[in-house]
């Protein structure tokens, strides 16, 4: 596991950072690492990363860490938006309206399972933000993202 590499001391800077940012500390050190990534090898690291903050999602779930692990689905999100922004060439969106309009494009080649994927991630950003710990949410949230990140992982 990563932390036995990583200082104790670095890992709480990445999870404050984690938390300037509102991501989680998966999403961070995937973004300071990609730059050790050849561009055409980055869609599918992120896909990767992606896929990482789900399984830590469900095992933070099982631990009763119900909130980090909605955060973890929303992370999630991100990093599938920006695997396909990269794969098409285009700046990642950094806004909740950029991310709508990144939907609608993946949405066209995927289907509307992407739409689901994206209402489940803003759900589970909604959660984490009001507390709200329902550990069936979440395994619901967690296998409906494993979708997505499975379907762009045979297009990218």
């Amino acid at each position: 596991m990563v932390s036995s590499l990583i200082p104790g001391s670095l890992i709480k800077i990445l999870e404050e950072e984690a938390q300037k940012q509102k991501t989680s500390p998966e999403a961070v050190l995937s973004e300071l690492l990609l730059v050790l990534v050849p561009d055409e090898k980055k869609p599918s690291v992120l896909l990767d990363s992606a896929n990482t903050c789900l399984v830590n999602a469900e095992k933070l779930g099982d631990e009763g860490k119900i909130i980090d692990g909605y955060k973890r689905v929303w992370s999630a999100m991100t990093l599938v938006l920006k695997a396909y922004s990269l794969k098409k060439g285009v700046e990642a969106p950094r806004s909740l309206e950029e991310m709508w309009k990144t939907v609608e494009e993946i949405g066209k080649e995927l289907g509307e399972d992407v739409y689901a994927a994206f209402y489940t991630a803003l759900a589970a950003d909604i959660a984490s933000i009001e507390k709200l710990e329902y550990l069936s949410h979440l395994k619901t949230m967690i296998k409906i993202l494993r979708g997505l990140v499975g379907k762009l992982v045979s297009i990218l």
